[in-house]
């Protein structure tokens, strides 16, 4: 039966060999980075042989990384029905499912995948990130780690891994950070690029690193600083690793000196464009996030390589000199050993923050009906000790209601799941409203105005998330714990004045919640007031934010600058 569909194939369309060749030329445009050539040189192919597996494969992958997972979706389906046996192409369906918010159809398409091929690692590393963002991060955790264990070389996989390690509340800090150092590539170290130029009193040139530069949280963060740096004292280059460009990125170019697109450049090749302009100090933005480029930073492009703000952990290379931090987030004396870098700290908090959109005015209506706690975090975030903090909550502030947002939540599955958490503790369904994640356009400023008092997650606390809720004058209250990521949330309200926000332990953080909605005069007063203490600190004025940064970087500049000159 195959033979003699295979001999129809070959009847009807004549051109396979040609569509087998612009297949492979378009494999290797997307290698190259090339993906709007690689995307038109597949479409060839298919052209020349609509029955080509490969191709539909391979056009659903570059659609994906263009940013249109609903053709990628339809891509992968043809490849699947000419192939059932199209592993990858399953396994990548699955990948354009999540951005979809499909999230228990994308997870049964990795699982499919598995099926087929059972030492797919990529299928097992994409299935663990599913099962993730669905909140289900101890599973998540066991088949990331799984993954890395069968492709320990794969850095892509590495990261994912690495990414995970950071939500689970089963890992020690040193676990974490013993996790990091074995990162690949994370132990090479190649000396250190020779200083031209070694005046510690010269205009310096600094280079941002990230995928981020978009509609992204990090981009809330990132614009403020670059605009607000003092051109007297430094130029500013931006290495856009982002490839779904839109209009924040052409905001994030019109603000900086030097743009460079770096997304279809292969490592070397970028780190050869940043070395050749001469770049000082380069600053990675991303971590272990999705579209890093840390295999760059270990070719040691520039002589002062820096980590900030993407990832609140270490990246684990010894080519990262520094990692921005303060006080608060990582106190002196508690993390030291758990960084490959040397961790400097801002003294007035280590972000500032702008909203990429236009934010309403807060309002000092405050409702009189029932309080409405908010939890918008990512659904990884929701660890075991977050929920049952908030269920105590609940419990002693009769007929509130807890406000859950996150991606994935109209999902029906995970709907399910994340309301159970809830209900298997004795919370009635009618106080919960679980919606899904919207885009910072549209309803998301209404929606955070109609919240009442924010509550953090607690072994990985939000960010952009409490400045949001800050920025709508909502408090947040946040429990300060042992480790970067379970403590930006006491560092931003600490920043902006506002300890009596943070929770030393899970007792003091039911309290503070629950005096919090017992006192209305005081949240009218914040509503009306939060705004203002953020402008008023480092959190919102980026121009003194900036001039903070660059006097950490000329500091660490002189001492290469004199170690240079002792040599």
């Amino acid at each position: 039966m195959l033979a003699h569909v295979k001999s129809l194939i070959r009847r009807h369309f004549p051109n396979r060999a040609l569509a087998e060749q612009l297949n492979d030329q378009g494999t290797d445009f997307a290698m190259a980075g090339n993906f709007q050539e690689a995307r038109k040189a597949f479409k060839q192919a298919l052209q020349a042989n609509p029955m080509l597996p490969e191709a539909w494969a391979n056009l659903g992958q570059s659609a994906l990384t263009e940013g249109d997972p609903q053709s990628a979706c339809e891509c992968f389906k043809r490849a699947v029905a000419l192939d059932p046996n199209q592993a990858e192409a399953l396994d990548n369906w699955g990948n354009a499912l999540v951005r979809l918010g499909r999230l228990t159809d994308a997870a049964e398409k990795h699982a499919q995948a598995l099926t087929l091929k059972p030492n797919l690692s990529s299928a097992k590393a994409h299935l663990g990130n599913t099962l993730l963002v669905m909140g289900r991060v101890e599973e998540a955790q066991t088949l990331v780690q799984q993954a890395w264990g069968e492709s320990s070389s794969d850095p892509v996989i590495a990261s994912l891994a690495l990414s995970a390690a950071l939500y689970s509340t089963s890992l020690s800090s040193e676990q974490v950070f013993a996790g990091h150092s074995r990162w690949p590539g994370a132990e090479i170290n190649p000396p250190a690029r020779t200083i031209s130029n070694p005046d510690p009193k010269r205009r310096l040139k600094i280079g941002y690193l990230s995928g981020d530069f978009r509609t992204h949280s990090c981009a809330c963060f990132l614009l403020p600083l670059m605009r607000a740096h003092d051109r007297a004292q430094v130029e500013v280059y931006a290495y856009s690793n982002t490839v779904n460009q839109d209009e924040v990125t052409d905001r994030c170019r019109q603000v900086v000196d030097q743009w460079r697109d770096g997304a279809q450049l292969s490592d070397s090749v970028l780190a050869e464009q940043i070395e050749s302009d001469g770049i000082d100090i380069l600053v990675d933005c991303s971590g272990h996030t999705d579209g890093n480029r840390l295999e760059v930073f270990g070719l040691r492009p520039a002589p002062l390589q820096v980590t900030w703000l993407g990832y609140p952990s270490t990246t684990g290379l010894a080519a990262m000199d520094i990692r921005l931090s303060d006080a608060v987030a990582d106190p002196p004396g508690m993390s030291e050993h758990l960084h490959s870098e040397q961790v400097l700290r801002l003294p007035k908090g280590y972000h500032t923050y702008a909203p990429i959109i236009e934010a309403p005015e807060p309002s000092d209506d405050i409702s009189t009906g029932p309080i409405r706690f908010g939890a918008f975090h990512n659904l990884a975030k929701f660890s075991d000790s977050s929920v049952e903090l908030w269920v105590d909550v609940l419990k002693k502030v009769p007929d509130s209601l807890l406000c859950l947002k996150a991606r994935g939540l109209d999902d029906p599955d995970v709907h399910k799941y994340t309301q159970q958490r809830f209900t298997s503790k004795g919370i009635e369904k009618d106080r919960l409203e679980l919606s899904r994640w919207q885009s910072q356009y549209g309803k998301h400023f209404e929606d955070l105005a109609a919240i009442d008092v924010m509550l953090d997650t607690t072994s990985y606390n939000g960010t952009t998330t409490t400045c949001e809720a800050l920025w709508m004058g909502i408090p947040v209250v946040t429990l300060c714990g042992d480790r970067t990521a379970s403590r930006v949330g006491a560092s931003l309200l600490t920043q902006i004045g506002h300890p009596e926000l943070i929770a030393k332990s899970a007792d003091e953080y039911v309290s503070v919640a629950i005096e919090l909605a017992s006192a209305h005069q005081r949240r009218k007063l914040l509503r009306s007031t939060l705004r203002q203490d953020i402008l008023a600190s480092t959190l919102g004025d980026e121009a003194l934010f900036a001039r903070t940064v660059e006097d950490v970087y000329r500091k660490a500049w002189q001492k290469i600058c004199e170690q240079k000159q002792n040599l």
